[in-house]
């Protein structure tokens, strides 16, 4: 009786005095002949079909154990050839001397699946089916008692098959960890769509099924790559690639809005694509009080982004050299800024000028060494992405380059689940996969954004990479994205921290009102008198004539001399803070312009404007009754209207004298 594939392995790997372990029916351990080891690190495992073979230590190929045992490649099969029967009469062929496969019988019609009876039965009884790239895995899973199936000649003919026995059924799917295999999966995906629920897993040990039972993994050891699919059917776009980050961090994180979430998940994708950036915007998740998830964020942003780097009380040397990795630049998650740029901060200067100056691609930080007793410059690259969370505010030198979330704490009907690094940093893990092959493949594809109304200069700088990625992903995705900018960048301007100039210039406007002139005591007084205005007490003094006009001629405002009644005393002209208003005030419903009508300067004589008239002469008469024009300058010289402000204000709320 000639002896079968696995006797005649077992029997060579005894003879040539391999230590051999862990004997079953249809397999054992031994020590691998190809690289001479003495501990048992290689598998055997019988599938019926074949003998597979997998060294855990040093990968050997099957041939070259094989030869070391004094045997071929056909000694791993009964046979010359493998025969695999289908249900339809289809026959698939595999050469064992040689990696060859043919069909043969009815090849007529829409292939069937392998092993189509047992599908029935195991849909029936509710058992998973294994759904896998060729006979070889049907065989390995059938040794260990699962239920398998296939297509004929594998991956490449599975959109041609009949999938209807999977009706109903429940699939996992098992990719090999190929290019081949990810092509199939999203075939799959395609195929099963509303015919059976699929999950896509990987080997844990090697490339296919096979390799996994050999190794002596168990089924339920597969690892979850449910993003293979996804990711290589919608590699162009990613839109439910960007949903299901979406929501994955909203099981987790109490978001001020849904604004703040878009963001949140469009800066992880960016981090993926950073190669394609001239600057990074940062995040910044920051709030009034402790306990509000602002932790939590960088938390669930860890295991999405790549290289992370979870920073707190970092020292300089530490980051500039994670920073440089020749590996890759990390993704740094600073928890507790405060500490950097707070007013408890000390001695972090390196770490602030980093963070400060890292946004711009090709940034580096300049440093001092010394090399025995010679001083050298070195430069250390500073561009990486870098998510905040802190408490308070962050200075504008870094505020002005980051999406700032308010974060606040959850109020009693929010409801969000617990974050558990060890059960839910696995679930992250397809979800990562995805976004890494995402921008393998589309990383050539991304193209500058349009910018929506209100987003300019460095909100443009900051959001330009976000949009960039929504109208890559499409879908809803460039329309939700511009939304939310425009939403969060409103935010920061009404509720972010003024400086005391900006907040001076908002502060003259109303006290000004319609007036055209007013002297520096009434100013001094108006300022005071305004509510929750910080003029009444600047480190324990009231604003004064003196500090008033030093923070004015910041920009290029000076007092002059005006008439009251018969006196002549300082004071400040409206059409000389007319320029500052219009270039550091937002505009708005209660600004100087309108976003319908540009604002025009007037040219100024002496304080007053002169208007030309359609001869272009500015002395000539206007016609005596023009009509009042809301929203412009009047046309009228000053003489002839009855609101003299018009031309300063941009509006005209008076119609002109005869």
């Amino acid at each position: 009786m000639t002896a079968t594939a696995f006797a005649k392995i077992l029997s060579a790997a005894e003879e040539t005095g391999r230590t051999i372990t862990k004997r079953t029916g249809n397999g054992f351990r031994m020590s691998c002949p190809a690289h001479d080891g003495s501990n048992p690190s290689m598998s055997v495992f019988d599938t019926e079909t074949r003998v597979n073979l997998k060294c855990h230590s040093h990968d050997c190929d099957a041939a070259d154990i094989l030869e070391a045992l004094g045997l071929s490649i056909r000694d791993r099969y009964d046979a010359d050839q493998v025969d695999y029967r289908y249900d339809d009469g289809r026959v698939a062929h595999r050469g064992t001397q040689q990696k060859r496969f043919w069909q043969s019988g009815n090849k007529d019609g829409m292939p069937s699946l392998y092993r189509r009876d047992k599908i029935a039965q195991a849909v029936a009884d509710g058992v998973p089916v294994l759904l896998v790239e060729g006979e070889e895995d049907v065989h390995a899973a059938e040794a260990i008692g699962a239920v398998a199936t296939t297509a004929p000649q594998g991956a490449a003919n599975f959109t041609k098959v009949d999938a209807t026995p999977l009706t109903g059924a429940s699939v996992v799917a098992v990719v090999d960890r190929d290019e081949a295999g990810d092509k199939w999966a999203a075939a799959v995906r395609a195929k099963l769509d509303g015919l059976a629920a699929v999950r896509f897993v990987h080997a844990k040990i090697g490339k296919d099924l096979s390799d996994h039972i050999t190794a002596g993994c168990t089924l339920s050891e597969l690892e979850d790559c449910s993003g293979v699919a996804d990711v290589t059917a919608d590699s162009g776009g990613g839109a439910e690639l960007l949903t299901d980050v979406e929501r994955f961090l909203g099981r987790f994180v109490a978001y001020p809005s849904e604004h703040a979430r878009i963001a949140h998940t469009l800066w992880i994708a960016h981090t993926w694509f950073m190669d394609q950036w001239d600057s990074t915007p940062r995040i910044g998740f920051l709030s009034t009080e402790p306990g509000s998830g602002k932790s939590r964020a960088l938390e669930v942003t860890e295991p999405l982004v790549p290289r992370p780097v979870h920073a707190v009380n970092t020292s300089p040397a530490y980051l500039f050299r994670k920073v440089s990795d020749p590996d890759g630049a990390p993704t740094i998650l600073y928890d507790e800024i405060d500490t950097v740029f707070g007013p408890k901060a000390k001695d972090n200067e390196d770490v602030r000028g980093m963070l400060n100056a890292g946004h711009r691609k090709g940034a580096v930080a300049g440093r001092c060494v010394m090399r025995g007793k010679v001083v050298e410059t070195e430069e250390l690259p500073a561009y990486c992405a870098v998510a905040l969370a802190g408490l308070d505010d962050l200075p504008d030198t870094i505020g002005t380059r980051t999406v700032i979330i308010r974060m606040r704490r959850r109020a009693p009907g929010e409801r969000v689940e617990p974050w558990r690094h060890r059960i839910n940093g696995p679930q992250a893990a397809p979800i990562r996969e995805r976004l890494a092959r995402w921008s393998d493949k589309s990383s050539d594809q991304v193209r500058w954004p349009e910018m929506p109304d209100g987003i300019e200069d460095r909100n443009a700088d900051v959001w330009e990479p976000l949009l960039a990625l929504a109208d890559l992903a499409g879908d809803d995705w460039p329309e939700r994205a511009r939304t939310a900018a425009v939403a969060l960048v409103r935010s920061t301007t009404d509720d972010g921290k003024r400086s005391l100039g900006i907040q001076l210039l908002t502060d003259m406007k109303k006290v000004f009102g319609q007036q055209e002139t007013m002297t520096t005591d009434d100013i001094l007084n108006a300022l005071i008198e305004l509510e929750e205005s910080p003029w009444g007490d600047l480190r324990g003094r009231e604003l004064d004539a003196r500090g008033l006009s030093y923070r004015l001629r910041k920009y290029d405002v000076k007092p002059g001399n005006i008439r009251v009644g018969d006196r002549v005393v300082k004071g400040y002209k409206a059409v000389d803070m007319w320029d500052p208003w219009e270039r550091y005030l937002p505009v708005g419903p209660d600004s100087p312009a309108t976003s319908a009508t540009p604002l025009q300067t007037p040219e100024v004589r002496s304080g007053v404007a002169d208007v030309a008239d359609e001869s272009g002469d500015p002395k000539a008469s206007p016609d005596p009754t023009p009509a009042p024009q809301p929203a412009r300058p009047c046309s009228a010289p000053p003489a002839s209207c009855a609101n003299g402000n018009c031309r300063v204000f941009n509006t005209c709320t008076k119609e002109t004298a005869a």
